[in-house]
């Protein structure tokens, strides 16, 4: 949210399971993995990725490192692959979740690349 924090609720009792602090910016969304409970947020303002816990409430890392920040995220949880892109520019990166980096940047479309769609 606004707030810098990211929430997670409880549709049937209408309120907050989670708040989770550590961004310095604004949460624009998340990715959530309820088999595994942790969830993958992400904030313009920073830059930043980060992996939550969500059994115990805490960030498991910090993805940083891309020239420039990557805007709309896809996540394979199964394999732990983030799949990010920027409405700015024509390139996609590939994040690895277990080694906290980008592996790949795929380039090679000419305009700004506007959806994604990460499959096995």
């Amino acid at each position: 949210g606004a707030d810098n924090t990211l929430r997670l609720w409880s549709l049937e009792h209408g309120r907050a399971v989670h708040r989770l602090r550590g961004h310095a910016g604004r949460v624009w969304s998340v990715e959530v993995d309820w088999e595994h409970q942790r969830a993958l947020s992400w904030s313009f303002a920073e830059h930043a990725m980060r992996l939550w816990s969500l059994e115990r409430g805490e960030c498991l890392l910090e993805l940083t490192g891309q020239p420039a920040w990557r805007g709309c995220v896809d996540v394979d949880w199964e394999d732990n692959f983030v799949l990010t892109l920027s409405y700015s520019d024509q390139e996609l990166w590939v994040w690895d979740l277990c080694g906290s980096k980008p592996v790949h940047k795929l380039v090679g479309h000419e305009a700004p690349v506007r959806c994604r769609s990460l499959q096995r």
